[in-house]
């Protein structure tokens, strides 16, 4: 009997998906198209994989799809997702960014039913997430945030996953991560666009043809922008040296406290008036043995799918426009 659920791709992304739908007590159709990874992904979870052409297999359905995790490789995203929705898929859920660059995101945006496609970015739901923005309402609305979105370049260079245009384009495809995470835990802005990165600054060597782009760049910026919740004007700043270390991070500010979330799946506070960073046990804990985020995603997605912590992919193509701003500061800056 066939699924109201699926799982298009068949890679590690799409064994994680699996893995928290199975913690839920759901059960998913896999679509995949690689012989090894349909082996490795069956031999993980002991669930079939239905190999081969995607349109084919999704015609000859009977039951309809009612929710769809696209999970495949970068490069396939958009045209996986478009081919579930024109086989009618009703809820659609893409892993990030939704496309391999900004112009197949906005394409996929204009597309029939297009309001049916949300992003996953699963660390919007994670446990740290969750306590953070509800104690940032309890302190009465945040005043700033820092954010770091560091790679690491040198690992990122040798993964032979990943092909070039993917590494060509790695901040849409993973750092915007980061950037979506520190704008939805600080209070959504009423709106954004490139005009509230008022200052970006970005040093080092230019991509070449033998190298990453932007792999040996520095990125440092401020800004401000209206919070939709509390109206209240939130100043924020970022860095990242992809050329040196480090990793992800984010701070956030109110008038009580700092949080502090280094590694992100961590929070930490610091009391105004003190130096001392103390741990903040975490609300809604997922199971263990998952990727972080997953298991709250992916619950939410198959009880409320317009659940308004998922952004759609019409937002996404928004923000994207305007996140540019930061690898891409005007002339004059």
């Amino acid at each position: 009997m066939e699924n109201t659920i699926a799982i298009i791709g068949a890679g590690p992304m799409a064994q994680a998906h699996w893995q928290a739908l199975h913690a839920l007590g759901l059960k998913a159709d896999i679509y995949g198209r690689g012989e090894s990874s349909a082996a490795a992904f069956t031999k993980a979870t002991g669930a079939r994989v239905f190999r081969g052409n995607l349109s084919e297999n999704l015609s000859q359905r009977q039951t309809p799809l009612r929710f769809v995790i696209i999970a495949t490789g970068l490069e396939a995203l958009a045209h996986a997702t478009q081919t579930a929705l024109t086989h009618g898929a009703q809820h659609i859920l893409v892993e990030k960014p939704g496309g391999i660059d900004l112009q197949e995101i906005k394409k996929l945006a204009k597309v029939p039913r297009a309001n049916a496609i949300k992003i996953a970015y699963n660390r919007r739901f994670l446990p740290a997430s969750r306590t953070v923005k509800t104690l940032c309402q309890e302190d009465g609305g945040i005043t700033s945030l820092h954010f770091e979105f560091n790679e690491n370049i040198p690992l990122i260079t040798s993964l032979e996953q990943h092909n070039k245009k993917v590494k060509n384009n790695w901040f849409f495809a993973n750092s915007t991560h980061i950037v979506d995470m520190a704008f939805f835990l600080g209070g959504l802005p009423s709106h954004i666009d490139k005009s509230i990165f008022a200052h970006c600054v970005q040093a080092g060597t230019p991509a070449t043809n033998s190298t990453p782009h932007l792999a040996d760049m520095s990125y440092v910026g401020c800004g401000q922008y209206q919070c939709a919740q509390t109206q209240a004007v939130i100043a924020f700043s970022y860095l990242a040296d992809w050329r040196s270390a480090g990793r992800w991070g984010i701070e956030i500010c109110t008038r009580k406290r700092r949080f502090i979330m280094k590694p992100i799946e961590t929070l930490m506070a610091i009391e105004r008036g003190s130096f001392g960073a103390i741990p903040i046990p975490l609300q809604d804990e997922e199971p263990e043995d998952l990727k972080a985020g997953l298991y709250n995603m992916l619950k939410t997605f198959t009880q409320n799918p317009e659940h308004e912590s998922f952004l759609s992919i019409a937002q996404q193509s928004d923000r994207l426009q305007a996140f540019s701003q930061i690898i891409t500061p005007p002339k004059s800056a």
